[in-house]
């Protein structure tokens, strides 16, 4: 839990709580998974499904790994069990101002769908609400 609280802390303005990652272990309803290099854990990510959809809630790397693949890993191995586990789609959002995670999303074929006016509390950010359509990858 330490790590990934440090993790959090260097990657959001607005971190989850300690409390926030308690809850989401302890609920079924959501799933993490974890990159590691070695025995130190470098990324993370969270996610709900629903229905025929997946829910990227949270996904972070280490800034000592970043432009390592870690990010693409993560999302890949994402997707790769949504899917698997029957979803069809992928939703997120981002801070309008991150375009290296937006160019990650691109990359697996998030596309914009609308924007969510003042949704960062911290700044009154725009968020971009993105999704994109899970496949099976060969």
């Amino acid at each position: 839990m330490e790590a990934v609280l440090a993790i959090e802390h260097l990657c959001f303005s607005q971190p989850w709580s300690r409390e926030s990652f308690q809850t989401i272990l302890a609920d079924h309803l959501y799933t993490t998974a974890a990159a590691r290099a070695g025995n130190r854990l470098v990324g993370y990510a969270v996610y709900s499904e629903v229905a025929d959809e997946m829910q990227l809630l949270n996904l972070a790397v280490h800034p000592d790994h970043r432009r390592e693949g870690v990010g693409s890993a993560l999302l890949a191995h994402v997707h790769r069990c949504a899917f698997e586990n029957g979803r069809t789609h992928a939703y997120l959002e981002v801070r309008e101002s991150n375009d290296s995670a937006q160019k990650l999303y691109t990359k697996f074929g998030y596309v914009k769908l609308t924007m969510r006016r003042s949704y960062y509390a911290d700044n009154n950010e725009n968020a971009l609400l993105m999704g994109a359509l899970l496949e099976k990858k060969g």
